[in-house]
């Protein structure tokens, strides 16, 4: 559990400036314009009464807008900062629960849930083979769990440059250390490298079938709001996204 609280002492201290982050102009490149379309891709467009445990919800900016989407959601988050400042951008009329809560020890009934939502979440557990079983229990039979988490090329690759380019040289990819994510402003996130078939073996360890593998671009948008970020992002895999089925 120390690394829970590592966490969310992080964001509990950086919380506004992360919000700000991600909710000023169009946010970040990553988030808003590469992991969110490709998440939601992957979600039914009609999401009317179906219920919906956002696992790391942060500020809420997921649940929101899930929840326009008639769903009813429940948002969870390890730091009480990131889950007061949701409930205070909560719009009204939206079906929103939020609580304090972390991956490991998902506090719900089984079997709750239509959908688990996890979203830029999963690096920053050391142990997700105890997070993919939470999310397991929680689940409906026959119910989708949809991640995100950084590449693992990008996470375990060395940055430099050729011919003015940013390209990536791959060093160790089997190294199981532990990264430092530097989100700006002196915010530092730990964040544990793993390779695809870690992930793979995980999933399939817990109960669940893997339906679909995503290795988003960005959207035209992103190329106004960050173009060198954009044009990066087209060449290097930045994020991983799967839909995940349980079968027991």
């Amino acid at each position: 559990m120390d690394d829970v609280k590592k966490v969310a002492d992080t964001y509990n201290q950086f919380g506004d400036y992360y919000h700000q982050s991600r909710t000023q102009t169009s946010g970040r490149l990553h988030n808003e314009l590469i992991d969110m379309p490709a998440t939601l891709s992957l979600l039914p467009d009609d999401l009317s009464g179906v219920n919906i445990l956002d696992a790391g919800c942060g500020s809420g900016i997921y649940s929101v807008l899930l929840a326009k989407k008639k769903a009813r959601v429940t948002g969870i988050d390890a730091s009480s900062k990131m889950i007061e400042i949701a409930r205070k951008e909560k719009p009204a009329g939206l079906v929103i629960t939020y609580q304090v809560g972390n991956l490991y020890t998902l506090d719900f009934e089984k079997e709750t849930f239509d959908i688990v939502l996890c979203a830029y979440v999963l690096e920053n557990v050391k142990d997700i083979h105890e997070a993919f079983t939470q999310f397991n229990k929680v689940l409906k039979s026959g119910g989708v769990c949809v991640f995100s988490v950084s590449h693992p090329f990008r996470a375990n690759s060395v940055r430099t440059k050729k011919n003015g380019k940013e390209i990536w040289v791959m060093e160790d990819y089997f190294s199981s250390a532990v990264r430092q994510s530097d989100f700006g402003h002196g915010m530092i996130v730990e964040k544990y490298k793993r390779t695809i078939q870690q992930y793979a073996d995980t999933i399939s360890a817990t109960g669940f079938i893997i339906e679909r593998i995503l290795e988003p671009q960005p959207i035209e948008e992103g190329k106004r709001v960050d173009s060198k970020g954009y044009e990066k992002a087209m060449r290097l895999p930045q994020i991983l996204t799967m839909k995940l089925k349980k079968y027991s």
